[in-house]
C-alpha cells in the first residue's frame, strides 16, 4: 500500500489531479498544512525520482552527481571535438575541454586554459577527474592515470583504454621512448583520421552515453 503522500506525488507525475477527500478540501486546510505539504514535495523531488510502472508507483534514488566528459583538447582533432559537442548538447552531459590555449567552444561547454608546460593539461584533468567521468585522449600515461581514478577513457579513434589493455599500451610506448632516447619522433606516427575512424568514435561515444546517462 502506498501512503497518502506517495499517492499524491504519483498522481502528480501521471498528470492526474489527486482525489480530494470531503474532509480535506483545500479551502478547509490550515495554511501551515499546505505550506508543509509543499516543503515535503520539494524535499521528495530532490531525494527521489518517481515513475509509474504498471499502474504502481516506483521510487528510486536520484543521482546527485553528473558524469562529465573531459577532453585533452590540445591534440584532439577538430572533427572529433565537433562530434563531442553534438553528443554533449544532445544528452546535456557536462563537458570540459582542457588545453594550453583558448579554443572556440559552444556556450554549453567549459574551457580550462592551463599554463604551457610538460603535462600541464594532463595533470589538471587528473586533478579534477571524478570516478565515472569520461576522458577523451590519445595520451597513454594520461589514460593510465584516469583509469586509476576510476574514469573511462576513449582515444579519438573510438578505442577504449581499460585496465586490461593499458599495461600493454604503456609498455609499447615506453619501449619506443627508449629507442628514441626521449626525443620527439621525426615523421611516422599514427595515420590521419578517416571517415571510418570518425564514425567509429561517434558510435562508441553514443553507446557509452546511452549506457551511463540512464
Amino acid at each position: 500500500m502506498l501512503d497518502d503522500r506517495t499517492r499524491l506525488i504519483c498522481t502528480y507525475f501521471d498528470g492526474e489531479r489527486p482525489e480530494e477527500r470531503p474532509e480535506e478540501r483545500p479551502e478547509e486546510r490550515p495554511k501551515d498544512s499546505q505550506f508543509n505539504g509543499i516543503k515535503y514535495l520539494i524535499k521528495y523531488l530532490i531525494k527521489y525520482q518517481t515513475t509509474a510502472v504498471g499502474g504502481r508507483c516506483r521510487r528510486k534514488p536520484m543521482r546527485i552527481w553528473a558524469m562529465r566528459i573531459w577532453v585533452d583538447a590540445d591534440a584532439c582533432p577538430n572533427a572529433i571535438k565537433e562530434i563531442i559537442f553534438r553528443a554533449a548538447k544532445r544528452t546535456k552531459c557536462p563537458l570540459t575541454l582542457v588545453a594550453n590555449h583558448p579554443l572556440q567552444i559552444p556556450t554549453y561547454a567549459e574551457m580550462l586554459v592551463v599554463p604551457s608546460g610538460f603535462d600541464g593539461a594532463d595533470n589538471k584533468i587528473v586533478e579534477l577527474l571524478a570516478a565515472g567521468d569520461l576522458v577523451i585522449t590519445a595520451d597513454i600515461p594520461l589514460a593510465a592515470k584516469a583509469l586509476d581514478k576510476g574514469g573511462y577513457v576513449f582515444n579519438p579513434r573510438g578505442d577504449e583504454y581499460t585496465s586490461r589493455n593499458i599495461g600493454d599500451r604503456l609498455s609499447v610506448r615506453n619501449l619506443l621512448d627508449s629507442f628514441r632516447g626521449g626525443a620527439e619522433p621525426i615523421g611516422g606516427g599514427p595515420p590521419p583520421l578517416n571517415n571510418r575512424d570518425k564514425a567509429n568514435f561517434a558510435n562508441q561515444l553514443d553507446r557509452f552515453l546511452a549506457k551511463h546517462l540512464r
